[in-house]
């Protein structure tokens, strides 16, 4: 059975400029070429799911803009229904600047524009997406208070709530409260559980793994054990390399990541989360975890943010 999810979320257009390797502060290194994607965090998850075989809705907002009307004509294109997607004539479309380096690592400078003119009173204006669907999914380029409304309007209709908190802040316990399942990369889930949150904002973990940081004092075992004492009901960790940790449904466990050779890194988390969501009422907790690995292994193989996606069919696993 196709699950039914509406995300809530951002459309952007990704500004991608590829690089031998990443600058470091105060450095000019010259490109070796320049795209544009359509991107988002929450149309690339939408756009996951939908490719993943799920129906799905979105409800966000672009500018009047040409790169407003080109997501929208994407998102369409792959069967994502967008008649909650608001045209905001006073912003422009959101946009990330990304930069990728030549071992697919990157750097990303997020714009909100459109994004965040999307209020907490255009949600219940899209009332019958919220009543319509299986599972909202939610991340954090929008306003903190659309998205605390939309997780309370997920409850009241008795939908389970997916939130990925990127880019990461400190959220309100209300909203927390209401997270059913957490998409959390590694450096996340140390934020959020307050796990040696100096490494991150000493700047320590920029280019590495924090698992591998001289002085670590902890494992991703009790960063894992830290998010589940926290009250979520389902945890994912991504580890990008590493694979995935998971802990829900009376049990826990590690997916290690299939191995490829990485092109380019953006969207491999939001492709992670879009599968989970589109597979996870139908096949159960470990075998969504399985094929959202997968599926996010593939999209590192490729250039770009949602054209980088995979299709279900293309999943071995499936």
């Amino acid at each position: 059975m196709r699950s039914k999810i509406l995300v809530v979320g951002s459309l952007n257009m990704d500004l991608v400029a590829t690089v031998e390797h990443l600058p470091r502060l105060g450095e000019t290194v010259t490109g070796k070429r320049f795209d544009t994607y359509s991107g988002g965090k929450g149309a690339n998850q939408a756009v996951a799911a939908a490719r993943m075989g799920a129906s799905v809705a979105m409800v966000g907002a672009v500018g009047q803009d040409d790169y407003g009307r080109r997501l929208l004509e994407g998102l369409s294109r792959d069967g994502v229904d967008v008649q909650g997607v608001q045209t905001l004539p006073d912003l422009p479309t959101g946009v990330a600047v990304i930069t990728v380096s030549a071992d697919g690592h990157n750097t990303i400078t997020v714009i909100p524009g459109a994004n965040g003119g999307v209020q907490p009173s255009d949600l219940d204006l899209a009332a019958d997406a919220f009543s319509a669907c299986d599972l909202v999914v939610l991340q954090l380029e929008l306003p903190t208070d659309t998205v605390l409304r939309a997780a309370q309007l997920a409850h009241s209709y008795g939908k389970k709530v997916i939130l990925n908190p990127a880019p990461y802040q400190t959220l309100p316990e209300s909203l927390l409260q209401l997270v059913d399942v957490l998409v959390v990369n590694e450096i996340e889930g140390l934020q959020l559980s307050g796990r040696a949150p100096e490494f991150h904002e000493s700047g320590k973990v920029t280019g590495a793994s924090p698992s591998k940081l001289s002085g670590m004092v902890f494992s991703p075992g009790d960063v894992m054990k830290a998010l589940v004492e926290l009250g979520f009901p389902i945890v994912l960790m991504t580890m990008g390399a590493d694979g995935v940790y998971y802990s829900g449904e009376g049990r826990s466990g590690h997916i290690p990541a299939v191995k490829v050779s990485a092109v380019d890194t953006t969207a491999a988390g939001d492709t992670f989360a879009g599968a989970f969501a589109a597979f996870w009422q139908s096949v159960g907790l470990e075998k969504a975890v399985e094929l959202a690995v997968e599926a996010a292994g593939i999209t590192v193989t490729r250039p770009g943010a949602q054209v980088s996606i995979p299709f279900e069919w293309e999943l071995r696993g499936k």
